[in-house]
């Protein structure tokens, strides 16, 4: 039997995803300049139009781009490589200007790491991140951790809906975030 239950009710996520919204203005608009939210598909999707909805910052500072990274194995090994799709005008996204990553999801790192190495040959003015869940790391752990969270995740669990799908592509659409142990 599979144990399923909800993690983060709708509310919770509501009120985290404000103060977020919030936490995350206050540094753009106390560092000026202009700034590309780069949203990570297909998981970041519901994270980020909520946080981009919520933002207190001029909107004709902001530009929006949507890129999607794909961990993948290889020869049976687990999530060994990665794969970006990347930007046609990345120049113009990207250089001389704040860059903010909304993701779902922060496990292993590899995905933020591997972005953060793309944008960062673009010469912006600054590289942060924020994501819905935190799986716990250790803190000597070699991958920079993300600006900005909204909750943590304990380890051991699948986590579902709030843009996250549990399996092939279903549940996506729930409102909050359930989770099942793995």
């Amino acid at each position: 039997m599979i144990d399923h239950s909800i993690l983060y009710k709708t509310d919770a996520i509501e009120s985290r995803v404000e103060s977020l919204a919030k936490e995350i203005s206050d540094k753009l608009n106390n560092m000026g300049g202009d700034v590309t939210f780069v949203v990570v598909l297909k998981g970041g999707f519901r994270f980020a139009a909520d946080i981009l909805n919520m933002l207190s910052i001029d909107a004709r500072r902001i530009r929006i781009e949507f890129m999607r990274v794909e961990a993948y194995a290889s020869a049976g090994v687990k999530r060994d490589r990665i794969r970006l799709t990347t930007l046609r005008d990345a120049i113009e996204a990207f250089t001389q200007r704040n860059v903010v990553i909304l993701d779902d999801l922060f496990d292993s790192g590899s995905t933020l790491s591997c972005l953060r190495r793309y944008i960062s040959s673009f010469a912006p003015l600054s590289i942060q991140e924020a994501v819905m869940l935190l799986r716990h790391v250790p803190d000597d752990y070699a991958i920079a951790k993300p600006t900005w969270r909204g909750f943590d995740l304990p380890s051991g669990l699948w986590v579902y809906g709030y843009g996250m799908d549990a399996h092939h592509e279903d549940k996506r659409t729930l409102s909050c975030i359930a989770a099942r142990r793995t």
